[in-house]
């Protein structure tokens, strides 16, 4: 068990509304014989970055957003779909992380925050940051609220004993079997992992459908980015 450490990136916000009529085609070409059938979920945009401050004008964008708790074929599609649809803006990369929306005002680290990760560089050539066309890291165990109130609550006491001047290893200990008492966790409790897991998929992997609905969700979160360069889009209603 170790003390955690947060680093906050101050960027400049803009809010943006809109939709985009032109990125509206998913395709399958290419597909696995394998493939998982796969819907697209309705998604709401919690921040997005796009930059063009790289090596010789390369282009990134980074987008973040919330769906329903869901199978993992399905978050995976939802991720895969958006980044797609970005980089038809001209992105040479994109990286798409969606989180779970079930937390309400519980503090949590990111890391336990995430259903599914894509980064996408259509054109390796152009890409200074991932070495494949698709890179796919899903959830393979959710953490749930409970872990995270006895993570939250195991950091606050190993920071009270640490700053009283106890040594590491006690507090450590000490801090633990505090909250294993409180949460009913057996005495050697770990705390959790991230939640997400690299994987070898890839866009072959999977047959994609949407519900119109779904998808004018990821056509808003296109219009919101079209035309916005080095600025954070903190909204897109």
């Amino acid at each position: 068990m170790t003390a955690i450490r947060y680093l906050l990136l101050p960027f400049l916000l803009v809010a943006c509304t809109g939709s985009d009529k032109e990125q509206n085609a998913i395709s399958n070409d290419g597909i696995s014989s394998a493939a998982k059938s796969a819907n697209i979920l309705p998604i709401k945009l919690t921040h997005g970055f796009v930059t063009n401050m790289l090596q010789d004008q390369k282009t990134k964008a980074t987008i973040v957003g919330t769906v329903d708790a869901s199978n993992k074929d399905d978050l995976t599609s939802t991720a895969i779909v958006l980044a797609e649809q970005v980089a038809k803006l001209g992105i040479d990369m994109v990286e798409v992380t969606l989180d779970r929306n079930d937390l309400g005002e519980l503090a949590t680290e990111n890391r336990y925050k995430h259903y599914v990760r894509v980064a996408y560089a259509p054109d390796l050539k152009r890409s200074i940051a991932f070495d494949r066309n698709w890179e796919i890291a899903v959830a393979e165990d959710v953490v749930s609220k409970q872990m995270i109130l006895a993570s939250n609550q195991y950091h606050e006491l190993y920071n009270k004993y640490v700053q009283a001047g106890m040594n590491g290893d006690k507090a450590d200990k000490k801090a633990g079997a505090s909250i294993a008492k409180d949460f009913g966790l057996a005495p050697d409790w770990r705390l959790p992992l991230d939640n997400l897991r690299d994987t070898k998929l890839s866009r072959a992997d999977f047959f994609i459908k949407s519900e119109p609905q779904n998808f004018s969700a990821i056509e808003k979160i296109i219009g919101c980015l079209k035309n916005k360069m080095n600025f954070t889009i903190k909204s897109c209603e």
